[in-house]
């Protein structure tokens, strides 16, 4: 009778936890990062390559999870997407907002806590929060506490 050769295996030993996660700790600093750290879509892929080159084949993940994990990140980036569109919407109708202005009668608080009331002559767009120029002085749009139209 022929001896069977003893069976080889390509799958890698199962690790522990801790192997894991210092992989993907590895993985994550190796890779290119966007400037705020962000996890974003090929940071998951590679996580989920991790855990599926890991998993312990008796006790394999369920596939719902990872569908889970997926639409999670997904809701996620759509999420950021919205905040920052946001953000630009905001920022351009201040701007808008101080443009108006221009021409009429304002009332601010000034730094020391006085309640000022003058009439716009620019406004400078120049900087994230819009400044208004009046009499001279500059007030920033977040200072304004109402606005009137222009004495005829």
């Amino acid at each position: 009778m022929s001896q069977i050769a003893p069976v080889s295996s390509s799958v890698p030993p199962a690790t522990s936890r801790e192997d894991l996660l210092t992989e993907i700790e590895d993985k994550r600093t190796e890779s290119v990062r966007t400037p705020s750290n962000e996890l974003d879509k090929d940071a998951f892929l590679q996580l989920l390559v991790a855990q599926l080159r890991y998993q312990d084949p008796s006790k394999p993940m369920d596939a719902s999870e990872f569908m889970a994990q997926n639409a999670q990140l997904t809701t996620v980036e759509k999420m950021t997407e919205m905040a920052e569109v946001t953000r630009s919407f905001f920022a351009v109708q201040q701007k808008m907002a101080a443009t108006s202005m221009v021409g009429s009668i304002i009332t601010w608080q000034a730094t020391d806590g006085s309640i000022k009331t003058g009439t716009v002559d620019s406004a400078s767009l120049a900087t994230d929060t819009p400044t208004l120029t009046v009499d001279g002085r500059k007030v920033a749009l977040d200072d304004v506490r109402s606005v009137a139209a222009p004495e005829s």
